[in-house]
C-alpha cells in the first residue's frame, strides 16, 4: 500500500475502512457552543419527523401536526436564521467559495446570460437530429428550436429573473438586483418579506394570489428559477421530495431551471449512488441536467424544464422507463438518514452532550453533524 501523503490525514478508520482527505479541506474553524446548540436543535426536528414515519404514522398526519406546532416552527426558523446570518456568514467570509447562495446566483446567471441556455438548446437540437436519423418516419415532429432560443434570450435580457425560493426563511436572494424574488416558508421571517406557505399543498392556478403575508396560489409557468436550498432533507420521506420537484416543474416557464442544494460533507464518491438516483428521477419527471458540482459541504444541482417532446426523447435516450410507476420514481429521492434508526434516540434527547455522543457513535450522524455545523451562508 502506498504511504499516506503528508498533506493528507486519516479522517476516520476502523479495521475495514480508512478515509483520507486533504488537511486543508478538513481543518475546521472553532465552532461556538451556540452554533452547536442551534445545529443540534435543527437535527432533532428532522430526526423527530423521520422517527414518526418509521413508527408507522402516515406522512400526511405527521406533516399536519408539524405545521400546527407553532413553537417548534418558530424555534426552528430562529435557529436557521441565526445560523445563517451569524455563524455561517462568518465561515463564508473565510472561504467565499463555500457559499451556497453565491454558488446558486452564479449558476443561474451563467445559465441565462453566459451561454448555459444556449448550450441546452444545442443539446436539444442534437438529440432531435439523432432521433430523426434513427426514426426518419418521425421527421414531421421537428421543431424550430433556434427560433425559440432567440426569443428566450430576448426575454431574459429585458428584465430581472423571476426566482421562487422555497424554504426561504429570511429571503437571502433579495440582496441581488438581478432577481425578482418570491420567498416561501412554513415559518417565515416576515420582516424580510417572506410569505407563509406550505409548498406541498400550495395551489397552482392561472394567477398568483396573495393575502397579506400568505400565498393563496401561484401562477403556473411563471418562474424562471425555483430554488430548493436544503429543503428536500427537511421532508422526512422520498414521496414529498418527489412531489415538490413535480410541483416546481408546473411553476417553471419552459426552459426554466430547478436549483437543488443538498448537504454532504463526505468525499465526492461516497454518496454517488444517491445523487445518481436523484438525477434519474429528475429526468423522468421532466428535467435535464444543466450543472452539477460537489462542493466541500454540499451537492449543487441545476436542472432545466424540458418540453414534453424533448422530455420523451431524453428519457428514451437515457435508457429509462418512460412509463415507470410514480412510487418507483419517487423512491429514488432517498437520503442516508432515511434508513438511520439511531435517529430515534436522537429525536427524543434534549441534552446536547447526550445527542453528540449518539452522533459520534454513528458515522452517518457524524457526517450530518458536520453538514450543519460547518455549512456556510444559507
Amino acid at each position: 500500500m502506498n504511504e499516506m501523503n503528508v498533506n493528507q490525514i486519516e479522517l476516520c478508520s476502523n479495521k475495514n475502512e480508512k478515509i483520507l482527505c486533504n488537511k486543508d479541506e478538513r481543518q475546521k474553524p472553532i465552532i461556538s457552543d451556540e452554533h452547536i446548540r442551534l445545529a443540534d436543535s435543527i437535527k432533532r426536528v428532522h430526526a423527530g419527523l423521520r422517527q414518526k414515519l418509521r413508527a408507522g404514522e402516515e406522512f400526511d398526519q405527521v406533516w399536519k401536526e408539524h405545521l400546527e406546532n407553532e413553537d417548534v416552527l418558530k424555534n426552528y426558523s430562529n435557529a436557521m436564521k441565526t445560523l445563517a446570518t451569524k455563524h455561517w456568514k462568518k465561515l463564508e467570509s473565510e472561504n467565499e467559495d463555500t457559499s451556497r447562495i453565491l454558488w446558486t446566483k452564479t449558476k443561474i446567471l451563467d445559465y441565462y446570460f453566459n451561454g448555459g441556455l444556449n448550450n441546452q438548446i444545442i443539446r436539444d437540437t442534437n438529440r432531435l437530429k439523432r432521433h430523426t436519423e434513427k426514426y426518419p418516419e418521425e421527421i414531421y415532429l421537428t421543431k424550430n428550436v433556434e427560433e425559440e432560443k432567440e426569443t428566450r434570450f430576448e426575454e431574459k435580457d429585458n428584465g430581472r429573473i423571476k426566482l421562487l425560493d422555497v424554504g426561504s426563511c429570511y429571503n437571502p436572494f433579495s440582496q441581488f438586483r438581478e432577481f425578482e424574488v418570491t420567498g416561501l416558508d412554513i415559518a417565515p421571517s416576515y420582516e424580510h418579506g417572506v410569505y407563509k406557505a406550505d409548498f406541498l399543498t400550495l395551489n397552482i392556478s392561472d394567477t398568483s394570489e396573495f393575502c397579506e403575508r400568505s400565498v393563496l396560489s401561484l401562477s403556473r409557468n411563471s418562474f424562471d428559477a425555483v430554488v430548493f436550498s436544503f429543503l428536500l432533507e427537511y421532508l422526512p420521506s422520498p414521496a414529498p421530495r418527489y412531489e415538490s420537484c413535480v410541483k416546481a416543474r408546473h411553476l417553471l416557464k419552459e426552459n426554466g431551471i430547478l436549483v437543488i442544494l443538498t448537504p454532504d460533507s463526505c468525499h465526492q464518491q461516497r454518496n454517488n449512488s444517491i445523487i445518481r438516483g436523484w438525477k434519474q428521477a429528475l429526468l423522468q419527471i421532466g428535467y435535464q441536467q444543466v450543472y452539477y458540482e460537489k462542493k466541500q459541504h454540499f451537492h449543487g444541482l441545476v436542472f432545466r424544464k424540458l418540453d414534453d417532446f424533448q422530455h420523451s426523447l431524453a428519457v428514451v435516450e437515457a435508457g429509462l422507463d418512460a412509463h415507470e410507476e410514480v412510487d418507483i420514481i419517487s423512491a429514488k429521492f432517498i437520503i442516508p438518514q432515511d434508513s438511520n434508526t439511531r435517529e430515534d434516540s436522537l429525536a427524543k434527547k434534549e441534552d446536547i452532550s447526550t445527542c453528540n455522543s449518539i452522533i459520534q457513535s454513528d458515522k452517518s450522524e457524524l457526517r450530518l453533524e458536520q453538514d450543519f455545523h460547518h455549512l456556510p451562508d444559507l
